[in-house]
C-alpha cells in the first residue's frame, strides 16, 4: 500500500491522489498486471477517508482500463493495452511499438530471393512474374510478439542495399534512407481474420485466434510499387485506431 500517497493538506481532491498514484505505480511498474489492489474498506481505514472518494479513484482507473473489479474477489490490475496508429501515420513498426512505451527488437524468420507468386503480381501492377525479396519477421515490444510481417520487395530496386541490409533493421527505415525513396507513400486495407496456425503459433496465442490483418502498398510518386506487406496485429488487448476524412 506504500505506492498509494496521500496529503490531505492538497488542493489536489483526495479521489485524484489516489487515482494518481495507482496509476504512476502501474505505468512505472511498481504494481504488475494480475496484481491485488487494497480493498476500498482497507483503504478507507488506513487513510481515515469515505468510501466515495476511494469508490471515485477506482471507477476513474477501471474506466481508464487501468485495473478491473472481480466481484467476491477484489481488484486487480489489468496487463497494458496497445494502441497502434498503423491505419492512419506511416510511422514504421518499430516506431509505433516505441510509442506504446515498449522496446522494440526484430527477429526475422525467413529472406529469400524468388519469383513473385502468381496471385501477387497485380499488387505490383504487372502482368510477367518477376524478382522480389521476400521477408517474414515478428516485430516485438518487450519480448513480446507484437507484428508478423509477410513482406516482397522488387528484387531490381533493393539488389544494391540487400548485403547491407539487416536482420535487426526496420524495413520502412532502411527504405526512406534510398534517396530515390524520398517521396514513398502507402495504401493500408485492415481485416478482421482468424489467424493461421503458423501465425498462432508466433504470438504464442491459441489455435483459431482471432486479430486483424493489414495489407499495405507503398509506392513512390510516379506509381511505382517498391513494397507489398502483410502485417498481422493479435485482437486481444489491440486498439486500432482510423481517422476518417
Amino acid at each position: 500500500m506504500e505506492y498509494v500517497k496521500i496529503d490531505k493538506e492538497s488542493s489536489n481532491p483526495l479521489h485524484y491522489q489516489i487515482y494518481s498514484s495507482i496509476k504512476d505505480a502501474i505505468q512505472n511498474k511498481r504494481l504488475l498486471p494480475g496484481d491485488k489492489l487494497p480493498t476500498e474498506e482497507e483503504l478507507c481505514q488506513y487513510f481515515n477517508i469515505s468510501r466515495p472518494v476511494v469508490r471515485q479513484a477506482y471507477n476513474k482507473l477501471i474506466e481508464e482500463e487501468f485495473i478491473n473489479r472481480h466481484k467476491g474477489k477484489g481488484s486487480f490490475v489489468l496487463s497494458p493495452k496497445t494502441k497502434y496508429t498503423i491505419l492512419q501515420s506511416l510511422h514504421s513498426l518499430t516506431e509505433q511499438i516505441t510509442m506504446n512505451n515498449m522496446n522494440p527488437t526484430i527477429k526475422e524468420y525467413l529472406r529469400e530471393i524468388i519469383d513473385c507468386p502468381l496471385d501477387l503480381l497485380e499488387k505490383f501492377n504487372v502482368q510477367e512474374t518477376f524478382k522480389v525479396l521476400h521477408i517474414k519477421r515478428i516485430y516485438l515490444g518487450d519480448n513480446e510478439p507484437q507484428f508478423y510481417i509477410d513482406a516482397y520487395f522488387p528484387y531490381e530496386l533493393y539488389k544494391d542495399i540487400i548485403p547491407s541490409f539487416k536482420e535487426n533493421e526496420s524495413i520502412r527505415d532502411y527504405t526512406k534512407k534510398i534517396p530515390s525513396f524520398s517521396t514513398l507513400s502507402s495504401n493500408r486495407h485492415l481485416t478482421a481474420i482468424k489467424f493461421t496456425p503458423e501465425i498462432c503459433e508466433y504470438f504464442n496465442i491459441n489455435k483459431g485466434s482471432v486479430g486483424f490483418k493489414i495489407d499495405t502498398t507503398s509506392y513512390l510518386s510516379d506509381g511505382t510499387i517498391v513494397e507489398y506487406m502483410t502485417a498481422y496485429i493479435k485482437g486481444l488487448g489491440t486498439r486500432m485506431t482510423v481517422n476518417y476524412f
